[in-house]
């Protein structure tokens, strides 16, 4: 997302794809014989465990749609909706049995309603940074403002992909980014509605910008005027 977003998107990608085949060139053989094992994860215990995880939450949606089992008893109910457990499962000697999927977590023990609020919460989120980020890129060349949608955008998607195998329920630090991502839009909105207000004082030969006044010879002799950082749009 960060090379995507980039000026360069070539560049980018070219430096990347060096960069993956000088890592794998350069890493020891117990890390290549583990990447390797994804042609036989049948046999690999974590990625198995993770799939029986999966079916286990299921069966918990599967029984209990509305209101889940309960927040924090994934664990509890976890035997009950095994039909074949481990002896480590069966003796309680496994105690951190979780669905292994931030997604299956809160549904199979919050329920639809919650799960539906908690993806709608996500959603949201991306939606309002692209319609900063689009909104910011009719104004300007660059700026503070399309450097934090980037921002925002990489880590969401980040927590999005890593919560498929993580079980990322309760934790705390993507709702600060929720939070985070909201004061940005207030900030940013407010000064857009400014740099565009100052846009069409500009194009009225009323008002100043960046020590430069509208009009003034040094700047129609530079072309159009480009504060630093920002672009202000001076065609309606």
């Amino acid at each position: 997302i960060l090379i995507w977003r980039s000026r360069n998107r070539f560049m980018g990608f070219a430096v990347g794809i060096i960069s993956v085949v000088a890592v794998v060139a350069l890493a020891p053989q117990e890390y290549k014989d583990r990447i390797s094992s994804i042609k036989s994860y049948e046999e690999d215990g974590s990625a198995m465990g993770r799939l029986r995880a999966w079916a286990v939450a299921l069966r918990m949606i599967d029984a209990h749609p509305i209101t889940g089992v309960g927040f924090n008893r994934f664990a509890i109910n976890h035997v009950a909706f095994q039909p074949n457990p481990t002896e480590a499962e069966r003796s309680g000697e496994k105690k951190a049995l979780v669905a292994h999927n931030s997604y299956f977590q809160i549904w199979a023990e919050a329920g639809t309603p919650a799960f539906a609020m908690y993806m709608l919460l996500i959603w949201l989120t991306f939606w309002d940074v692209w319609k900063v980020r689009k909104r910011a890129k009719r104004l300007y060349h660059d700026s503070w403002i399309l450097s934090y949608c980037s921002m925002f955008e990489a880590s969401l998607a980040t927590f999005v992909l890593g919560s498929v195998f993580l079980n990322r329920a309760a934790f705390d630090l993507v709702y600060h980014l929720f939070a985070l991502v909201i004061c940005f839009g207030i900030i940013a909105r407010r000064r857009m509605d400014l740099d565009e207000k100052e846009s069409h004082s500009i194009k009225a030969g009323k008002g100043p910008i960046d020590g430069f006044r509208a009009g003034d010879p040094t700047v129609a002799a530079s072309g159009p005027v480009r504060p630093r950082f920002r672009r202000v749009v001076l065609e309606s």
